[in-house]
């Protein structure tokens, strides 16, 4: 996969250079983050499309912000929509739609708020510790949120989160210690 540079645009001043805390960013399907971002437009395919034949974007840097800035990762209903690699994420105000998976996460201390996950397979897939859902918008995907653990998580936190129209099951959670579940909105869900 062809890796491209992502635009960063900060201030000089005299002989100092003003370190921005997130760079304003193009990207396209297949794209890895390693640095805090905020988007500027749709997440693009190669042809310029927003419809990602693959995975949409791998966020592999730690203690990082990624802000969507309600922009678009959109699929043709395979593969992934935003992978979490790195630790201590957070990832914000996206619209991500028609994956099989909208968000994976696959490190700890991820934090996800204010983003929309529609019309997917798995809304988030999550099963690691110390993770917060908040204030997001998870409706009309098979399951809303997925977690799981093989060797015992802890500290799943969902707050605030509208959890609607997912015809399996809203919220499915298993072998998970010390969740919380605080002013979730759940209605119209298969189950839980």
């Amino acid at each position: 996969m062809k890796k491209r540079a992502i635009l960063v645009y900060c201030s000089v001043l005299a002989f100092f250079i003003l370190q921005c805390s997130a760079s304003s960013a193009i990207v396209q399907c297949g794209d890895t983050i390693t640095q805090s971002i905020n988007l500027n437009n749709n997440v693009l395919n190669t042809t310029g499309g927003t419809i990602c034949p693959e995975d949409g974007l791998t966020i592999s840097g730690n203690n990082i912000v990624v802000n969507g800035n309600g922009f678009s990762v959109q699929g043709n209903y395979v593969n992934r929509g935003l992978i979490i690699t790195g630790i201590n994420v957070t990832l914000k105000n996206f619209v991500v739609e028609k994956f099989i998976i909208g968000v994976e996460d696959r490190n700890h201390r991820s934090f996800l708020e204010n983003n929309q996950l529609k019309n997917n397979y798995y809304g988030i897939i999550t099963g690691l510790k110390n993770t917060t859902i908040k204030n997001n918008i998870i409706n009309n995907n098979n399951y809303g949120i997925y977690s799981f653990s093989s060797t015992g998580n802890s500290n799943l936190s969902l707050i605030g989160n509208v959890i609607n129209y997912n015809y399996i099951v809203g919220i499915f959670i298993d072998s998970i210690s010390n969740s919380s579940i605080i002013n979730n909105t759940f209605y119209e869900n298969g189950e839980g």
